[in-house]
């Protein structure tokens, strides 16, 4: 992801989480104040030790990034997913 971003040679900060587990400590760590909110989450949906989906339901339920942007990033074109993370408040898919 990083790679691609940096093709078009922009200007901007990348945080990669490693799995589920790091980002449910990210949005923690953003509730508690110890950390920013970003301007834009990319957030797979097939991520281990938490689902993207689970992922997605925290954060809009969070205090400060609740209205994130989120682009769901996946391999699967199953509508239930699709619809799954529409009805849980991602922008894009």
């Amino acid at each position: 992801m990083r790679q691609a971003l940096q093709v078009h040679e922009l200007n901007f900060d990348l945080a990669l989480q490693r799995d589920g587990e790091a980002m449910l400590h990210a949005i923690e760590a953003i509730d508690a104040g110890d950390a920013e909110c970003p301007d834009l989450v990319l957030l797979d949906l097939n991520l281990p030790k938490c689902s993207g989906a689970a992922l997605l339901e925290r954060l809009r339920t969070g205090r400060l990034c609740a209205r994130v942007p989120v682009i769901v990033v996946t391999s699967s074109d199953a509508p239930k997913d699709r619809e799954a993370v529409a009805h849980l408040g991602a922008n894009a898919y």
